[in-house]
């Protein structure tokens, strides 16, 4: 079947073989309608995705939001969405200790001294061969997660000048520790990022900022470069990643609605993410997303806002969460929705 266009100013007419094709003659030559077409879907597209709980977590049917995109474009997505991560760093960063490293009182390493990989922190000045003097065993809080955080998913993923063995050292001895100490196992996770072919990637998504809201004095300041801060680690993500693999699509989304404390005794209008406000926040969830989505578009990234989007509010919040987790909309067709809303925002914002 030909669609022939009666203005073109070539009017010569070639033969061609058609086998089931769709085509459409111009002054350009023959285009294969149906092969443009799929180049305007995820199919087959290969889409890196770095986020938070939002990410990894899956609903009743065993998927998450990635995997329902996968499903419906037959897109390749790795999945490293972390629960707990932050977009910015944590202010103490955990690293594998080294012998190599000169280290200051205070920093914090990971060390295996048997076949538990455990947390120290540095209590002498010291450099050379592992002295158990110079460090002191700490406990397992949110710290440890400190190389799970986006900004440093990212900044390993761009490290091309590191051996890709060595690459994730911080991320692999994040995992084991978490893994043999708070029975949270992110270790799958963290070895895709060690397969990941960075020359295929068509486009990257993040989805974070669950984590980082509840203390104004960490979100920053607006250009900031400083990663401490999570407006300054959004900046540093964007010049990372759009410099280092500089045909990358980038995306950023939202975190969704919330309701806090959403149990039987919690559901009230003082917990609904639109008003309630964490002593020291000074602004609601809603308003803080905002304000990243706008630190992500002032880079010329695009951005879409989940959390005003969706079509969620306080009426319809039982149809997506289940009681007791005002975070996670694991139930009904929750992340089904997400994905349909971002794979509509990534197809709509495709230039890929």
């Amino acid at each position: 079947m030909y669609i022939y266009n009666p203005n073109a100013t070539n009017t010569t007419v070639s033969s061609y073989t058609v086998t089931n094709e769709l085509f459409i003659v111009n002054p350009d030559g023959v285009w294969y309608a149906l092969q443009e077409i799929e180049k305007n879907t995820l199919n087959k597209k290969n889409i890196v995705v770095f986020g938070d709980s939002l990410c990894e977590f899956e609903d009743s049917k065993h998927r998450s939001w990635p995997d329902y995109i996968a499903e419906f474009y037959n897109a390749n997505i790795v999945n490293l969405g972390i629960g707990g991560t932050q977009i910015r760093q944590r202010r103490d960063l955990i690293r594998l200790f080294s012998p190599s490293v000169s280290y200051n009182v205070n920093d914090w390493v990971y060390y295996k001294p048997n076949t538990t990989m455990n947390c120290y922190k540095c209590i002498n000045a010291h450099t050379g061969a592992w002295d158990a003097n110079d460090f002191e065993e700490i406990s397992y809080s949110s710290p440890i997660y400190s190389p799970l955080d986006i900004i440093q998913m990212v900044s390993a993923s761009c490290d091309t000048t590191t051996p890709i063995a060595e690459r994730f050292n911080n991320q692999i001895a994040a995992a084991q520790c978490i893994k043999d100490h708070l029975s949270d196992d992110n270790t799958a996770i963290v070895a895709r990022m060690g397969e990941i072919n960075w020359s295929k990637v068509d486009a990257v998504v993040i989805l974070g900022g669950t984590n980082d809201y509840g203390d104004i004095t960490l979100m920053g300041e607006t250009g900031s470069t400083n990663p401490n801060y999570t407006l300054g680690a959004i900046n540093e993500i964007v010049r990372i990643l759009c410099s280092t693999y500089k045909g990358v699509a980038l995306y950023y989304v939202t975190p969704v609605v919330h309701w806090r404390s959403y149990n039987s005794g919690g559901i009230d209008d003082a917990n609904w993410c639109d008003n309630y406000i964490p002593s020291g926040m000074g602004i609601t969830r809603g308003e803080f997303y905002k304000d990243l989505q706008d630190e992500f578009e002032k880079n010329h990234i695009p951005a879409l806002n989940l959390y005003q989007s969706l079509g969620w509010n306080i009426y319809n919040f039982s149809e997506y969460f289940n009681l007791g987790d005002g975070t996670h909309p694991r139930k009904g067709k929750g992340f089904y929705q997400m994905a349909k809303k971002i794979s509509g925002f990534l197809e709509a914002n495709k230039v890929f």
